[in-house]
């Protein structure tokens, strides 16, 4: 990732190495591990701009397994945010204020 001098942000990475990437996280099953996870946990899915696509749904679906797999789980789905985004909303320290809050 690079920060230009006006201050944006973009990706230095490849089409090819974004493949690879995504590739493998979609790949990876964490169920078998999050299963013994005990404690209270918020799960924040940044839902993005385009929930219907078929990467928007395949995540939807983890994230939603995710919390059924989990004994005291909290899923909070934030919409039209991705990863990056998700940082500055104020959904995302509302959810988490709320969160600690019910602890």
């Amino acid at each position: 990732m690079g920060v230009g001098r006006d201050r944006t942000v973009s990706y230095r990475l490849d089409d090819d190495r974004w493949a690879r990437i995504y590739k493998a996280l979609w790949a990876y099953d964490p169920s078998p591990f999050l299963k013994d996870v005990q404690g209270p946990t918020l799960l924040v899915h940044p839902a993005g701009e385009w929930p219907a696509t078929a990467e928007g749904t395949i995540a939807a679906f983890q994230a939603r397994a995710a919390a059924l797999v989990m004994a005291n789980a909290l899923l909070v789905t934030l919409p039209n945010s991705d990863n990056l985004s998700l940082l500055s909303s104020p959904l995302l320290a509302e959810s988490v204020l709320e969160f600690l809050r019910s602890l």
